[in-house]
């Protein structure tokens, strides 16, 4: 979480004395009480091992702004929140919160240990000079003009240019967000940077919001193993909690100077560190923490502090507050919130279990990142789009070497959503170019400053292009390469990508029952590395050049067959009510549900209603989706993986009205 009190390296001053922790009323080195209930923090190949907890997408039920000349005093419980989830991997840092129990409803508040006060302490002139390094970020970063000419400077004088630079920490908005971890339902609140003011994402229907940091430049072999194993972890973390899908992070040199921006896509992030951490480790954790902090607080009204102690065989502890005290005087106003808070989060929650129930059903194979993939060898390969209705367009595919998915150096697969529901089984997947940010070779290429790009690429012209390969879906009502941003849509014009995609991949027969590229049974992708020509890449049990003849019931692809799921243990097609033979492509006449309703079904094939197409009728045609509004442009851009969907999620009701109410509420009670 994103809560500038716990501040990163670059934002507080750092101290080389020795660091001690003592528990509240006890010695440093003291044992815990006998009063004292313990939890021993599991190794993480145990964590490993259970099934997975599963954290729901956060939704933001409320949000306010906080000045310094405010009343309002709202706790910000961001420590708690990040420190839980790393201390798998946490066998130095210490933590201590404060819990207690109101009417069947855990609060948590941070309290700060000695060795958090402790690190603030006597600082050398080069940590002062660093203190707030980070804050300064911001404010730069979210400036309406952040470039200032030495003219200007000159013009203005040195004490305007410091006053710009002040950082007030009393300043902030906030965000609260509810979701579920298990069957824990978990209200959270977390300080927001910014959010991005790019006309295609304010279009998308809500706020992206991000996350500013920074870091030292990655120029030893050190420092890239301290960013990734510790602070991506921190960034993620914070970040993934509250559902900001973005971090740019700044790389400065010794002297505080930026020097080097960089995007990160929050669901990229664990891939890109799987060798230090797993994101599976610290839900798994958390939730069993909780659950055991929910089972051992049980007296209503009673504070109770939980301690984490590293030293002591990694153990954490909790017991009731030796000086009880009520935390009421302290929350407040912020205690009736959280009440009312929770209330409507139940409400918004409904909807998330409801929907969560469905997914896998609706949406089989979907998946946030490559944890999430269960079979043997998949990993979780995204697909942007700006297709009106989508949201997580992302689904586990197999890759048993790289040339197998579309990502990165190589051409290769794409997500297929046909067995998904409208609108995403309107998807055509195209493998091909998409800018890339820096490239690097040679001994450069393990730096992390940039990104491997594709090899002798090159535009029609014959110049040199920078780019990479990435997901991406193709409007063939509309002839339009749905990335949503305007570097890759550019790109996409000089290099005629539409009129190659349509003249290689989509059929002109007429006796075809699809209007999707590669009839949507495989991915549109360059025939070769580096060449700007098409072919179609049909998926398993399925050949021709367009994809149209049907092999086998064989499949590989959670989202390929027509109407039912692909077993990845069998490879095989199961078929779902009123669907039968190779790739569930015949209907049922027998059955109701045959031809899904929009059709009618003879002689095993489906004769579709005018507007619907596919073997089972169960795509809306170009020609019927021509009619009504055109997909709507989104941001989704991505300079370092490609697994990020560009879609935005759909409006949901309940929950605005659920935001609006809270809001309204939250700000009537801290006035």
């Amino acid at each position: 979480m994103t809560e500038k009190r716990h501040r990163d390296a670059d934002d507080r001053p750092m101290t080389k004395h020795s660091r001690r922790f003592s528990n509240p009323g006890a010695s440093s080195n003291a044992s815990p009480t006998l009063s004292a209930q313990v939890f021993t923090v599991p190794r993480t190949n145990e964590l490993l091992r259970q099934d997975r907890a599963t954290l729901s997408q956060p939704k933001e039920i409320a949000y306010f702004s906080k000045y310094a000349s405010d009343d309002v005093r709202f706790d910000r419980s961001n420590l708690l929140a990040y420190k839980q989830p790393e201390t798998p991997y946490n066998s130095k840092n210490e933590w201590t919160f404060e819990v207690e129990k109101r009417d069947g409803c855990v609060y948590l508040n941070v309290r700060r240990t000695e060795q958090d006060i402790e690190s603030n302490r006597n600082p050398n002139e080069n940590q002062r000079r660093g203190a707030f390094a980070g804050r300064r970020f911001e404010i730069y970063s979210t400036r309406p003009n952040p470039t200032v000419s030495a003219d200007q400077q000159e013009e203005k004088g040195a004490n305007n240019i410091v006053d710009n630079r002040k950082v007030n920490e009393d300043e902030e908005f906030c965000t609260i967000s509810a979701m579920t971890l298990g069957d824990k339902r978990l209200v959270v609140a977390a300080e927001i940077d910014c959010y991005d003011d790019n006309e295609s994402s304010s279009d998308a229907g809500g706020r992206q919001y991000v996350e500013l940091k920074t870091f030292r430049l990655l120029q030893r072999e050190k420092d890239q193993f301290v960013f990734e194993r510790f602070k991506l972890l921190a960034f993620w973390i914070q970040s993934y909690l509250v559902g900001t899908p973005m971090i740019i992070c700044g790389f400065r040199n010794d002297a505080f100077q930026v020097r080097k921006l960089q995007t990160f896509r929050v669901t990229d992030i664990p891939n890109f560190c799987r060798k230090h951490w797993s994101p599976v480790v610290c839900l798994n954790f958390t939730k069993a923490l909780l659950d055991w902090i929910y089972d051992h607080a049980t007296e209503e009204g009673r504070p109770y502090h939980v301690t984490y102690i590293p030293r002591q065989h990694g153990m954490v502890t909790i017991q009731p507050d030796i000086k009880p005290r009520t935390l009421e005087s302290h929350f407040r106003f912020t205690m009736q919130v959280w009440k009312i808070a929770s209330t409507l989060a139940v409400l918004a929650l409904t909807q998330v279990s409801a929907k969560k129930g469905s997914t896998d059903k609706e949406r089989p194979g979907i998946c946030e990142e490559t944890e999430d993939c269960t079979a043997k060898n998949y990993e979780c390969v995204a697909l942007q789009t700006t297709r009106s209705g989508t949201d997580t367009v992302k689904q586990c595919l197999p890759k048993e070497q790289d040339t197998d998915v579309c990502s990165g150096q190589f051409p290769g697969l794409c997500p297929t959503f046909s067995s998904w529901t409208n609108p995403y089984n309107q998807i055509s997947s195209v493998c091909t170019y998409k800018p890339a940010e820096k490239c690097v070779t040679g001994s450069k290429s393990s730096s992390g400053e940039g990104v491997i790009c594709v090899s002798g690429a090159a535009d029609a012209d014959g110049k040199s292009i920078d780019v990479i390969y990435g997901c991406v879906d193709f409007d063939t009502s509309a002839l339009e390469v749905l990335f949503g941003d305007d570097d890759a849509d550019k790109l996409a014009d000089d290099l005629g990508t539409a009129a190659a995609l349509v003249e290689n991949c989509l059929s002109t027969n007429s006796s075809s029952n699809s209007t999707l590229l590669c009839t949507g049974q495989g991915t549109c992708m360059p025939d070769a590395g580096g060449s700007l020509s098409y072919t179609c890449r049909c998926n398993e049990g399925y050949s021709g050049s367009y994809c149209e003849s049907i092999d086998s019931n064989k499949c590989q692809l959670p989202g390929q067959c027509a109407t039912g799921v692909c077993n990845l243990e069998t490879n095989e097609c199961e078929c779902a009510e009123g669907t039968t033979g190779d790739q569930c492509s015949e209907c049922d006449a027998t059955s109701d549900k045959a031809c899904n309703g929009k059709g009618t079904c003879s002689d095993s094939e489906c004769t579709c209603e005018e507007g619907w197409e596919g073997l089972q009728c169960t795509k809306e045609s170009a020609k019927k989706k021509s009619s009504k509004s055109t997909s709507s442009k989104a941001s989704s851009t991505d300079s370092t993986s490609n697994a990020t969907s560009g879609a935005m999620p759909p409006a949901r009701p309940l929950g605005y009205v659920a935001m609006a109410v809270a809001t309204i509420l939250a700000t009537a009670l801290f006035n």
